[in-house]
């Protein structure tokens, strides 16, 4: 039985017998025993069902703490993990084949290919770009609060500033160009 109601219940039938005591005073020493043990009996089992409750409590927040602490640690796994796979995408000799794959799975179509033409920007270079793009908004989504919905759906970008601050982090010497509506992502070079 949960130990809140049960001691709701002895707080009633204290107030009662209080009523009771204080309608009909006890005249007699065996009524007095009898109201005064009833009294402590019922004292006694509430401080019986404060102390459960307080320890109920206690191992409630001391489970919930401990997931918490759980959930903490498979983020920052996931967040070190996403870290490894960003510096593994920024390595340019990343195989094609890789790429393609990935890219089959999951095609992103708001990511505009221009500024692309020169000759020194091959095909896997713009499939690792791609992939680059898209782990570092998976990152962003990991490591921000109040993210959108637009952005988790892969449909946003976050600023260009962050993304750049992060290529430049990677050392890599090219740069993105956010449109104002976050919705397209443009490779630029540096000049």
């Amino acid at each position: 039985m949960n130990p809140e109601f049960v001691l709701g219940i002895v707080a009633v039938l204290m107030t009662v017998l209080g009523g009771v005591v204080s309608a009909h005073a006890p005249t007699k020493k065996k009524q007095k025993w009898f109201y005064g043990a009833a009294f402590g009996v019922l004292g006694v089992a509430s401080v019986v069902l404060i102390i459960v409750q307080s320890r109920t409590a206690e191992r409630a927040k001391a489970q919930s703490h401990m997931a918490q602490e759980a959930l903490n640690s498979r983020l920052e796994a996931v967040k070190r993990q996403t870290e490894e796979i960003m510096l593994t995408l920024a390595n340019p000799r990343l195989s094609s084949e890789r790429s393609e794959s990935r890219q089959r799975l999951r095609p992103h179509k708001r990511i505009e290919e221009h500024n692309l033409t020169s000759h020194e920007t091959t095909n896997e270079e713009l499939q690792r770009r791609n992939q680059l793009l898209r782990t570092l908004r998976n990152y962003y989504i990991l490591s921000h609060d109040g993210v959108s919905s637009e952005m988790m759906a892969g449909l946003e970008w976050p600023s260009e500033d962050w993304i750049n601050q992060q290529l430049d982090r990677y050392h890599e010497n090219w740069r993105v160009k956010i449109s104002t509506d976050k919705r397209i992502a443009k490779f630029t070079e540096p000049n």
